[in-house]
């Protein structure tokens, strides 16, 4: 096919040299082909597409990714396009008009630094901990500046600006009635609603010279004002999202991805002679394999409006899919068991303490540190992370005295703390280890991630895992890689529900040589995260350290809840009693429970909490008066963990708290109607909330826990 050259002029010389491409749309603005300009300034394009007619023609400067994945001219606008048509005058040789200068010199290229760093707060056992976030990709986008977009803005948009600097409507809006059916109406934000009563402030207060520009029908003169004043009304656009769809978009202009200590740092194009970058950030991190969107706020109020080239961008992100990934190295030959799931190995109780709580004995050992306290025992549910001890191996291994390991464990106490002897476990799940690979699209990079299997492979009759080395290079034939994608290894992935009931668990780590023997390291070879530091390692001291089957090995103890115990949250009858040791009365059909002696202690309001081990906490709330305006809290309140009895409630054996029937603990008329009491009636809510106290090692299991309501009156007999 033939290819015409297109010379590319300009009405006045360029101050220096830009780059440029000429594209090719139809009339619709899709785009068709796109050519370099080269050094003689032409370019080059099918005859028989210049031929086909009806084609627009645009000129624009050609940054390293300002072309990268457009497909229309709308995505070009930002860089200010000149739009031309073909001249056939000179013969059959196609021209473009020149170009005047009010585009060129508006294409002067400059480069603008956009660095910063990604972090995320962490609770790891009883601290926050702010830790970087690694190999995340970073979306840079410019947003378009008010001028690009004013003419594009609807006029019933425009008409409604001047609402915001007038006091502000509130509707007086009808009760419904709920016996008629009537169809759904749904409002139109184009419309000013009538029957409206006035407040006291506008939306937008500014100084009243600048809001009275603003009290015109004048749409020309509005859209003016609009540009005139946008920096005074970034902050309150911010406020009002109908406003957004019209006033702000988005052009990613640079992808990059931070390293690993959460930073990243790169250089996008802006023009010398145009406005400075407003920069805004989105950002995806890889789970489960997929790039998942973690952060993207709104735009109108987290753009960077003038961005200060080279000035730090700090984003904490809250995402609870993200996990730390980031990790120092280990020099050495050496293993460092850092973390199961989120939580330090340290955060898990290696020694007794059965300090009681509310009165009755509790063993924490075994326990993740969930707070304050160690109380917090391993569950794995349908929705939940598996067990997953991470671990960083040192740089000089893999050896061939120390190239393979695996994970065993053995139950030494059933859920009552009492000791029982088990049979060893393997673990053999699949384990993979993800590394990243580069990509290049252009000449933008990216990075694509990919995974090794490291086991179980069957050596020696056992199921082992491979040691990976500090770089995958040359490992399991790998030969692309540019990195690892974390440093530390998800080493186990065990369904906690699959073991030998509840109770304790002792787990341990053995490695073995190249033969697929076990051998028998030193204590040093075993490291552990610091109590003061998460990120520094320390030998591991006896707690995480032992012989297991008569070799050396990292052990310690997991306290497992393993048959997914829920918990349970009932309200009863609320009782009227006659005395102790005598019958009660429980309200009547319509709820009332009447009494004739208000000062009397006998009332009881029986609930039950209750967690088949114990590991769950309750908040019990009884309040008087309307719950839809907020019921005042009366003694019966209480709140506690489901161990044993609370304030004036006693537990039995199956987890029902009443105050029994003691004239000392149950609660009179009086004391629960207070100032109702005189007369005579107050009616009462009952909300109950189990709080399971179950951890992944990434967050306590919200799915184990359990709630319920009800409600009673006292009615005062005549």
């Amino acid at each position: 096919m033939a290819t015409f050259k297109i010379p590319v002029q300009f009405e006045k010389p360029l101050q220096e040299p830009v780059n440029l491409s000429v594209i090719l749309a139809d009339a619709q603005g899709t785009i068709i082909q796109q050519s370099p300009v080269d050094e003689k300034g032409d370019a080059g394009f099918d005859e028989a597409l210049l031929k086909r007619g009806n084609l627009q023609v645009v000129v624009l400067p050609n940054t390293d990714d300002s072309l990268e994945g457009v497909t229309h001219l709308q995505q070009l606008e930002r860089f200010r396009p000149y739009i031309s048509s073909i001249d056939w005058r000179d013969g059959n040789r196609p021209v473009i008009k020149p170009i005047p200068p009010i585009f060129t010199e508006y294409w002067l290229l400059r480069f603008c630094r956009v660095l910063g760093r990604l972090t995320k707060n962490y609770l790891i056992g009883n601290n926050q901990l702010q830790l970087p976030v690694c190999k995340a990709r970073v979306n840079i986008c410019e947003v378009d500046k008010i001028f690009w977009l004013i003419r594009k803005i609807p006029d019933q948009v425009i008409l409604r600006i001047p609402e915001l600097f007038r006091v502000a409507p509130k509707l007086n809006v009808l009760k419904p009635n709920i016996l008629i059916n009537t169809p759904i109406v749904r409002p139109n934000i184009l419309i000013r609603p009538a029957n409206t009563t006035q407040l006291a402030e506008p939306i937008i207060k500014l100084e009243p010279a600048i809001a009275a520009r603003f009290n015109t029908t004048n749409i020309p003169v509005l859209r003016n004002e609009l540009v005139n004043n946008f920096k005074l009304l970034i902050p309150h656009f911010c406020r009002i999202p109908w406003l957004w769809p019209y006033f702000y978009r988005c052009d990613k202009i640079k992808t990059t991805y931070t390293d690993e200590n959460g930073r990243f740092d790169t250089n996008i194009i802006y023009f010398t002679n145009g406005d400075k970058p407003d920069i805004y950030i989105w950002v995806e991190c890889l789970i489960n394999g997929v790039w998942e969107t973690v952060y993207r706020p709104a735009i109108a109020c987290n753009t960077r409006w003038d961005y200060v080239c080279g000035s730090e961008i700090n984003i904490s992100i809250t995402d609870p899919r993200v996990t730390p990934n980031c990790g120092p190295a280990l020099n050495g030959e050496a293993v460092w068991v850092r973390t199961i799931g989120n939580f330090s190995v340290r955060d898990v109780l290696q020694t007794s303490n059965n300090t009681p709580i509310q009165g009755v004995p509790f063993e924490r050992k075994g326990l993740f540190r969930y707070g304050a306290d160690h109380r917090s025992p391993f569950a794995t549910t349908a929705t939940s992370a598996k067990l997953n001890f991470s671990v960083i191996f040192g740089s000089g291994l893999p050896l061939s005295g120390a190239k393979y390991f695996r994970w065993m464990c053995r139950k030494t106490h059933n859920e009552a703390m009492v000791p029982e002897s088990g049979a060893d476990i393997a673990l053999t799940a699949n384990i993979h280890r993800p590394y990243l690979v580069e990509r290049m699209e252009g000449v933008t990079k990216h990075f694509d991630v990919r995974s090794v299997l490291l086991g179980p492979f069957t050596v020696n009759s056992k199921a082992l895992y491979l040691i990976p080395p500090i770089n995958p290079i040359g490992f399991e034939g790998i030969t692309d890689s540019i990195g690892w994608m974390s440093m530390g290894v998800m080493t186990t992935d065990l369904d906690t529900r699959t073991l030998a009931g509840d109770g304790l668990y002792e787990f341990w780590l053995e490695i073995f040589d190249q033969a697929g023997n076990r051998v028998n390291p030193p204590q040093a070879f075993f490291q552990i995260p610091t109590v003061s530091n998460f990120n520094s390692s320390e030998t591991a001291s006896a707690e995480y350290f032992g012989i297991c089957n008569g070799m050396n090995a990292f052990k310690m103890v997991v306290r497992v809840d393993s048959l997914n115990n829920k918990t349970v949250a009932e309200i009863h009858p609320v009782r009227l009693t006659s005395g102790p040791g005598g019958p009660y009365k429980v309200s009547n059909p319509c709820g009332f429970l009447d009494y004739s002696n208000g000062g009397e202690k006998n009332i009881s309001i029986p609930f039950k909490a209750y967690q088949a081990n114990n590991f769950a906490d309750f908040s019990f709330s009884v309040g008087r008066g309307n719950a839809g305006t907020g019921a005042y809290p009366t003694v019966a309140s209480i709140s506690g963990m489901v161990i044993g009895d609370a304030g004036r409630y006693v537990r039995d054996v199956d987890g029902v708290y009443m105050p029994d029937d003691s004239p000392d603990l149950e609660f009179s008329p009086d004391e629960l109607m207070q100032t109702c009491a005189a007369g005579g009636r107050a009616a009462f809510t009952q909300s109950l909330y189990v709080n399971a106290l179950h951890v992944d090692g990434y967050r306590q299991l919200d799915e184990l826990d359990s709630s319920a309501s009800a409600a009673f009156a006292l009615s005062k007999l005549a």
